[in-house]
């Protein structure tokens, strides 16, 4: 996304979640998790990633139409 922490911002107001910045980005925290935003040349959602204790999806990345899942 081309402004992450004006996303983030609106993410915040509109869910109710409280923004904090992880690894220098915009974050939004749900519960004992973290949703950050990253800066891209999309003005779009195009990836998540998921941190996963599954060996089987460690590494493996899913796309569903022009959308990334990517599991570490």
């Amino acid at each position: 996304m081309e402004n992450p922490y004006a996303t983030a911002r609106r993410w915040s107001a509109l869910f109710d979640l409280p923004m904090t910045t992880r690894a220098g980005n915009p974050a939004l925290r749900i519960g004992d998790k973290y949703f950050q935003f990253n800066q891209g040349n999309s003005n779009a959602l195009v990836q998540l990633d998921f941190l996963t204790d599954t060996a089987a999806l460690k590494g493996q990345t899913i796309l569903v139409g022009e959308g990334r899942y990517a599991f570490h």
